[in-house]
C-alpha cells in the first residue's frame, strides 16, 4: 500500500468519527461552534502530521534492515553428479526415488546409497577361499572385489517393506561392461534380498568380478530411474 494510501486509511476512521460524534458542528453558525471546529479540525491535521512522520520513520527503519540483513546464497545443485564424468566420490552417498510396488499398491521410496569399502586382489581371494572351497577359478585378466554397500531408506511405505535387490555393474577404465559370470560365497553379511521398513539402515556385500591390476573401475547401480555410477576409490 502507497502512504497516501495508508494516510487515508488511517484518516478515514476520524473524519467519520468527527462527523457522527459532532452531527450539527458542522453546519453550526456561532462563533463558538466554528471555534470549536477549527480546533478539532486543527488537532486532526496534527495527529494526521504525527502518523506521517511515523510512518517515515518506519519505512527508514525498514530499509536499513533490508540494506544490513546478509545475503543467502542460492543452494547450486550439481545435477551431473553421479555420472560416469562425475561418479559419486568414494564414502560418499546418493538420494534416490522410485515406485515400488506391496500388497497395498503402489508407493514412492526415497532412500540413500552408499559405497564403504572394497576389498580387492589376494585379500578378497583369501577371504572367498576361507568360506568358499568351490568358488569359481577366474582368469589371469580378472580378480575378485568384495563390495561394501549401506543404503538408508529414508521414506516409502509403513505397511508395506522394501526388498533391496541393487546389484552393481562393472566397468573397465575403457567402458567395457566385465560380465559377471563367476560365482563365489562367503559368510559376509548379503547386501541384497534384504527387507526394509522407512528408517532402517542396512549394510552388507556383494562379491563381484573387477579387471586384474587395475588401480580403478567404475561401479555402476541401477536404482529406480537413476543410473549411478560410484567411483572406488
Amino acid at each position: 500500500m502507497s502512504k497516501r494510501g495508508l494516510l487515508d486509511l488511517l484518516l478515514l476512521p476520524l473524519l467519520l468519527m468527527l462527523v457522527f460524534n459532532q452531527p450539527l458542528t458542522i453546519f453550526a453558525q456561532s462563533s463558538d461552534d466554528t471555534d470549536s471546529l477549527n480546533l478539532q479540525i486543527t488537532e486532526l491535521t496534527q495527529l494526521v502530521e504525527d502518523l506521517t512522520i511515523q510512518i517515515n520513520n518506519l519505512e527508514t527503519r525498514v530499509a536499513e534492515l533490508e540494506e544490513a540483513a546478509p545475503t543467502v546464497p542460492t543452494a547450486q545443485i550439481d545435477d551431473s553428479i553421479g555420472k560416469r564424468s562425475n561418479p559419486v566420490p568414494f564414502g560418499d552417498s546418493f538420494t534416490f526415488e522410485f515406485t515400488e510396488y506391496g500388497s497395498s499398491g503402489a508407493f514412492d521410496v526415497t532412500a540413500s546409497l552408499s559405497i564403504l569399502s572394497v576389498i580387492r586382489g589376494q585379500e578378497a581371494l583369501d577371504i572367498i577361499n576361507a568360506d568358499d572351497a568351490y568358488a569359481d577359478e577366474l582368469p589371469s585378466e580378472l580378480e575378485w572385489a568384495i563390495v561394501e554397500m549401506q543404503l538408508d531408506y529414508l521414506a516409502g511405505s509403513e505397511d508395506d517393506p522394501y526388498s533391496i535387490y541393487l546389484y552393481p555393474t562393472v566397468f573397465d577404465v575403457s567402458g567395457k561392461e566385465i560380465a559377471q559370470n563367476y560365482y563365489a560365497y562367503t559368510n559376509l553379511a548379503e547386501f541384497n534380498y534384504t527387507s526394509l521398513f522407512p528408517g532402517a539402515v542396512h549394510t552388507g556385500y556383494v562379491i563381484l568380478v573387477v579387471p586384474q591390476g587395475e588401480d580403478a573401475f567404475d561401479l555402476v547401480v541401477n536404482a529406480g530411474n537413476d543410473t549411478i555410477f560410484f567411483a572406488t576409490e
